[in-house]
Order: structure tokens, then sequence, then C-alpha cells
């Protein structure tokens, strides 16, 4: 479950592009925190402030039309991509 002012979204990804996936989030000060939950299946979770989710559904979406994440999950709304 999400912290309270907090959005989930569960990802997945190759594994080996987890690295990428973290630096890229990284350069967008305080968007999101990443989590590994499987690094062997590929599934992360990232966590967002509920002022900030609209922006990290935008980039999880442009990530995902380039082909570095498979599929995105925001927890709760069984929306993504």
């Amino acid at each position: 479950m999400a912290d309270e002012g907090m959005i989930l979204f569960h990802c997945r990804l190759r594994p080996r592009r987890i690295s990428l996936f973290r630096f890229l989030l990284e350069g967008y000060d305080g968007l999101a925190t990443l989590s590994t939950e499987s690094a062997a299946l590929g599934l992360v979770a990232c966590r967002t402030p509920v002022a900030r989710g609209r922006e990290a559904a935008a980039l999880l979406g442009c990530l995902c039309r380039r082909g570095i994440l498979s599929s995105y999950l925001r927890e709760g709304s069984g929306h993504g991509g």
C-alpha cells in the first residue's frame, strides 16, 4: 500500500535496464524513489508525491513508448501502460 500523500507505481522492465531507469528517475529531482522488488524478474516500485503524480505518470508512459519499461501500473487505480 502507498504511504499517505504518496502514489505507488509498479513497473516491469528488463532486469539489465533497472540501473538505467534509476538513473533517469534521479534526473528528475524529487520526482520518485525507486525500490527493486525482484531484480531477476525486472519488477520495481516507484513512489512519488501526490503533487507530482501526473508528471511521474507522463514520464512512465514515455518510457513505455520508448521501450525502457515494459509496463507500469498505478496501485489502486488499474491505470498504467
